[in-house]
């Protein structure tokens, strides 16, 4: 029986071979300058489960979904074999399976989880062993490699002769992709040589790349293995065995070493490295003394030459190399998680504040900035270390982390997102660099690109370099791709990298690189209203500069683009179904394929002019109105008109059934309300004499046909603004006309309050009345239509009838997020509860109530147990969403009544059967038919809940808006924490860091709440400046212009008294009047 505990930092399992199997990953982020690598692990035999650079194509121990990692790992990962030559030659596998048993009398096991390492110890008690395994991967260096440390110590009274054979089984030579791997690995194997065995650090690869075409293309990179040995003070290398018939003879099953334990081994002088998949193992013959120790330090990685790998061999052999890595390694991951660090009276807590970070920045990516070539000019913001979440349990996603310096990889749009929404706050010199980037990548049409690919670069014309130099900066380029290439052309730099860096980037012009991908998602522009919201509460007095002065808004140009319903709409079985609603325009392609620059950036004189640029005003104007034209047939849900779901992906069959979504029509609302606010708030632009807005002729067209439409029923309404919308489309295929027409400032809050007024209309047709929930996802069936072609089956339908789906959280999760009476909150919240949702047994709440009644049409979700992946299971995302809009809300005593329950950190970790520390994607809910599996969590980390727990963390920290405009527009800073006293430790103290690096204490020494009616309340704030004396703050507010001395970094330390809200009343009278006197 396998047992957690939560130490300093760590997880630790007891007998983890024996837990539920489970799968998780070392971060894969090797520094700015170093080469990362991605590491997956089970907590089976020695854990590694898969390991390689780039992506799942390039390993050098092969990915292996989660369910085949769990049974082969024991024998095909890492293993170590120790020989005892007095012992009857005696063969001991620590870790191995024959010492495996579950009462622990053979061998004691441990796993240590960290953030930077998985560490596994195995104690055996009858041979008196103990032997340790240390894992991770070097940052800072230029090759990606995993370092492995093992020691070995001999607790018994005597010295004993000792062989050993450490290593990988089996390891993947380079160019063997995975796709060999998984269906031709016996062909494959002629292909494989080895070479450099002499210098103790066999080289691995394929000779020439494996295609039959006539050009051979020779391979100069490979895999490596290289180490050394360390025992009574003496380091020596190595001997690395490559073929693995030498250690298991004829069991090429790898279950038992034959060869190796049933006689003399030595290490022949010649090994057999050719058409078979070899080894890496290292062999040491030794002498443990009493109580000594040995330790292997090894490093298996890959080099973009044998000479490189060369170069580099001293260093990774001088024994202090590790150690110093290590060390290395752990402050680059506390170093990234700093912004988040806190210390509260729940350690565990704290630690996964700190994983969760992590986590969302391996998603999102970490911002690295360049300064600008003016001290005004904004800096250059560059993302590293984000990747698609794919992992053993994500089997399916393909996930690319680069290898190269400032790696920056893949991701979906959605994802980045979400993940970056919260970042100004712990960077707040990247400024609206997200904004631009993400409302950049939307559309004419409302939709974008699916993969997001980062930032390249394209170098400025004035810059003075080589003409070498010159010749690489001639494409764009990213700043990893930028160092490679100087590397492997050995171009002899005139400064070092850092210095080009500085010199180049802040004159290189952005790019956005991103690509079509899968279709449209109809969710994906909502997450932009979250990301600005999270600027303007830290920036509340840059809402105007941002939203009409910045004509620096572009629209993506795509050469997929939704078809008119005419081509779309199609007779299936004498039923109505929307099907390939995405195509490829070959003539926007083909136009976008002959720009030089800039292609996929829309252009006027319709797709042939200049790249068009707006306001951020102008694109959501044009989202808002894309979106408004698209509710469904009762004006109820946004149609999924592109062959792509909502959120919930597991609905991928409903768009077919010309399917809708009411969370989009919520969002709609949203950004309405939000732009209606935005008006109300912009009086200057009026008294500037500026009373109106361009706006691109085709857009403001469809805006007046749109909001003509708003007075027909919803039926006339859906095909009138469809066809508007078909319109439009059809004019902006190629791009804009570049002509633009004003709209007056009257005329737009005239249109958003009548879309306002038909986007509430169809939300109250949206509540379930019975449940007091809004019901989110329907279907529409055609009962009658009109043939429109009948060569092509072309329809168009004349009469619906609609079909609503079972009731999911997220139905209100959205209606919570335009709520604006608290008492309504609290009866949908109330009304949740009491709802199939709530899951009585685990007190958290399901995705989704129960679809069995429901066709296999809808989508994957109906062919998943309930209870399992997104059928009724505890879908975390979701469900954090749901927490963070309690505290929205301010439902705080709700919030924490749940708080404790639901979050991850809580949870009984032999219930979770993995790192509390760790979220997951989904637990198992109660519905599930097999009870062992209740609450358990399955597919590792990378959710989006890591953006919805920050965001919960800086409301409970510093409040929703702690930053506020006088009626002067001078800035103040109000502290409002959500804390319950449970966060404070044993002296009242709860820590924290704001904007990423100003520590802030709060100081409460009665331990009460910061909300409800016994609460305690900012008092008494004192600032330390970075000169000077410390300024103190008497009303719990930080006023004009000291909160801008916080935002702009010039303080750098806070302290915050916390008292009684009448006590902290009454002292603030007392010191006003001892100021009167």
């Amino acid at each position: 029986m396998a047992t957690y505990r939560l130490g300093h930092d760590e997880c630790l399992i007891e007998g983890y071979s024996h837990a539920r199997p489970f799968a998780s990953f070392l971060p894969g982020i090797a520094g700015l300058w170093g080469v990362p690598m991605w590491v997956f692990y089970v907590n089976r035999g020695q854990a590694i489960a898969g390991f390689g650079i780039q992506d799942k194509e390039h390993p050098i121990m092969e990915f292996l979904p989660a369910n085949r990692a769990y049974r082969t790992i024991p024998l095909h990962g890492f293993r170590t074999f120790l020989k005892f030559p007095g012992r009857r030659g005696e063969v001991y596998e620590p870790f191995g399976l024959t010492h495996a048993k579950p009462d622990g009398q053979a061998a004691r096991r441990r796993m240590r989880i960290r953030m930077h390492e998985l560490i596994l110890e195995e104690t055996h008690r009858r041979l008196g062993l103990e032997t340790r395994v240390e894992y991770f991967t070097i940052p800072n260096e230029p090759v990606a490699a995993l370092a492995r440390v093992v020691s070995i110590t001999n607790h018994a009274r005597v010295a004993r002769p000792l062989e050993i054979l450490d290593g990988l089984p089996l390891i993947i030579p380079y160019g063997m992709l995975d796709r060999f791997l998984k269906s031709m690995s016996r062909t494959i194997e002629a292909w494989v040589t080895v070479t450099h065995l002499e210098q103790h650090a066999p080289f691995y690869r394929l000779k020439v790349e494996p295609h039959d075409r006539p050009e051979v293309v020779p391979i100069r990179a490979g895999n490596f293995f290289t180490g050394i040995a360390t025992v009574s003070g003496r380091t020596t290398p190595l001997r690395p065995i490559i073929d693995p018939s030498l250690i298991f003879g004829f069991r090429e099953d790898c279950v038992w070493p034959e060869a190796f334990a049933a006689r003399a081994f030595r290490v022949p002088e010649r090994q057999a490295a050719f058409d078979k998949t070899p080894c890496a193992m290292g062999y040491l013959k030794t002498t443990l003394e009493a109580e000594g120790t040995c330790t292997l330090v090894s490093f298996y990685g890959h080099a973009e030459s044998q000479e490189q790998l060369t170069r580099l061999l001293p260093t990774l052999r001088d024994p202090s190399f590790a150690i110093r890595k290590a060390q290395e390694n752990q402050r680059l991951i506390r170093d990234l998680t700093e912004p988040v660090a806190t210390r509260s009276g729940c350690p565990t807590f704290d630690q996964y504040c700190r994983q969760t970070f992590l986590d969302n920045a391996m998603r999102g990516g970490v911002p690295v900035t360049f300064s600008g070539p003016a001290p005004s000019d904004p800096p250059k913001v560059l993302y590293v270390y984000a990747r698609k979440h794919g992992d053993l349990e994500r089997d399916y996603n393909h996930f690319v982390i680069p290898a190269t310096y400032f790696s920056q990889g893949n991701a979906n749009y959605r994802d980045v997102n979400q993940n970056r929404r919260s970042d100004v706050w712990f960077d707040p010199e990247i400024g609206e660099h997200n904004i631009i980037a993400f409302f950049n990548l939307l559309q004419a049409d409302g939709f974008n690109p699916l993969v997001y690919k980062g930032t390249r670069y394209r170098a400025s014309d004035h810059l003075e370099v080589s003409p070498a130099l010159r010749e690489v900066l001639a494409k764009s380029f990213t700043p990893g791709e930028l160092l490679t290439q100087i590397e492997r052309r050995h171009l002899k730099l005139s400064q070092s990298p850092e210095e080009l860096l500085r010199q180049i980037m802040p004159i290189a012009r952005e790019i956005l690189d991103a690509e079509h991908g899968e279709g449209f998602w109809i969710d994906h522009w909502t997450y932009n209203l979250d990301m600005l919201e999270s600027y303007l509460a830290l920036y509340p007095d840059r809402l105007k500069g941002l939203l009409l002065d910045k004509r620096l808004f572009t629209f993506y140009d795509n050469p997929f683009v939704v078809v008119p319903r005419a081509q779309k709409y199609r007779l299936i079985q004498n039923q109505v179904r929307q099907l390939h609603a995405v195509v490829r325009d070959t003539e926007k392609a083909a136009l976008i394929q002959s720009r030089l620059d800039e292609a996929h950036v829309m252009r006027t004189q319709h797709g042939r002019g200049s790249v068009y640029t707006t306001t951020l005003l102008v694109k959501m104007l044009c989202v808002v109105v894309n979106k408004a034209a698209s509710l469904d047939p009762f004006g109820i849900g946004v149609e999924m008109e592109a062959d792509r779901p909502s959120w919930y992906d597991a609905l991928n069959g409903l768009p077919a059934l010309l399917g809708s979504s009411a969370c989009e029509t919520f969002e709609l609302k949203r950004w309405i309300l939000f732009l209606r606010r935005a008006l109300d708030r912009l009086s200057a632009p009026l008294s500037d004499g500026a009373s109106s807005v361009p706006l691109p002729e085709e857009l403001r067209d469809f805006l007046a046909d749109v909001h003509s439409a708003f007075s027909l029923s919803d039926e006339a309404y859906w095909d009138r603004a469809t066809e508007a919308k078909e319109r439009y489309r059809a004019r902006v295929r190629l791009g804009f006309s570049g002509a633009q027409r004003e709209c007056a400032f009257e005329d737009l809050r005239e249109f958003l309050t009548r879309a306002l007024a038909k986007v509430e209309r169809g939300i109250a047709k949206a509540w379930d009345a019975k449940l007091g929930i809004p019901r989110c996802y329907f279907a529409y069936d055609v009962v009658a239509h009109q043939a429109v072609d009948g060569a092509s089956g072309a329809i168009k339908p004349t009469r619906w009838q609609s079909r609503v789906l079972p009731v999911f959280l997220q139905g209100a999760v959205h209606a919570m997020r335009v709520e604006t009476d608290p008492r309504r909150a609290r009866s949908l919240h109330q009304a949740v509860r009491r709802s199939p949702l709530y899951d009585a047994k685990l007190k958290m709440y399901r995705i989704c109530d129960s679809l069995s009644q429901e066709p296999e049409a809808i989508g994957r979700c109906r062919v998943f147990s309930p209870g399992w992946l997104e059928n009724q299971s505890i879908w975390l995302h979701m469900e954090y969403k749901y927490l963070l809009e309690l505290l929205r809300q301010g439902l705080y005593e709700e919030f924490y009544r749940d708080f404790f329950e639901v979050l991850i950190p809580f949870q009984p970790p032999t219930r979770y059967a993995r790192s509390p520390l760790e979220n997951c994607s989904f637990l198992v809910s109660s519905v599930y038919d097999d009870p062992s599996l209740h609450g358990a969590g399955f597919v590792a980390r990378l959710s989006g809940a890591t953006a919805e727990f920050l965001q919960m963390w800086l409301w409970m920290t510093v409040g929703r808006e702690p930053f506020t405009l006088n009626e002067r527009g001078e800035l103040s800073l109000r502290f409002a924490p959500v804390l319950s006293k449970r966060l404070f430790d044993a002296a009242g103290r709860f820590a924290f860091v704001l904007l990423g690096k100003i520590p802030v204490t709060y100081h409460n020494p009665k331990r009460l709440p910061t909300f409800g009616p016994r609460r305690a309340v900012p008092g008494m704030i004192r600032l330390f400046p970075k000169r000077g004396e410390p300024i103190e703050c008497p009303r719990g507010v930080i006023p004009p212009p000291y909160a801008a001395m916080v935002r702009d970094g010039a303080i750098v330390r806070l302290e915050v008294e916390l008292a009684p809200e009448q006590v902290a009343k009454r002292s603030l009278k007392l010191r006003i009047a001892e100021r009167v006197a």
